[in-house]
């Protein structure tokens, strides 16, 4: 019969730390949150600080933003390829219309303004000012 050592001092105090780090967690996410009893009120933000409006990191809302992003990227980079097949001229300097791009991209996704907007945004393609929100006629 195998024999059961008494736990050390040192052990002892390991336990009872991450219980005590996992019980304060705890305390601040009830303070966070609405329906607890502890609700502490609205939080304070710093609107200069780098992770304003961003998700905790290591939060479900995290990891669908980055899926998200990534969904969006590879969205941008099939908008370019379709561009760079149909357009005129040779890269970097080519170019197609609008209503030529709206119809082959149509087939495929019916988000065409906004993913030519983030591809402006990542400076992947250039067109004037904001042309596509134009009407005609």
């Amino acid at each position: 019969m195998p024999s059961i050592r008494p736990p050390t001092e040192k052990s002892v105090c390991k336990t009872i730390e991450r219980i005590n780090q996992a019980a304060q967690k705890s305390e601040q996410e009830a303070k966070l949150d609405f329906g607890s009893k502890v609700y502490a009120g609205t939080q304070k933000f710093d609107k200069n600080s780098s992770d304003y409006g961003r998700p905790l990191v290591g939060t479900k809302s995290q990891a669908r933003g980055v899926r998200a992003g990534n969904s969006i990227m590879q969205e941008v980079i099939f908008l370019c390829e379709i561009i760079e097949r149909n357009a005129t001229g040779t890269p970097p300097n080519c170019s197609i219309k609008f209503g030529q791009l709206f119809y082959i991209y149509n087939h495929y996704s019916q988000s065409l303004v906004g993913m030519l907007i983030r591809a402006r945004k990542y400076g992947l393609v250039d067109f004037e000012g904001e042309m596509l929100y134009q009407k005609t006629g």
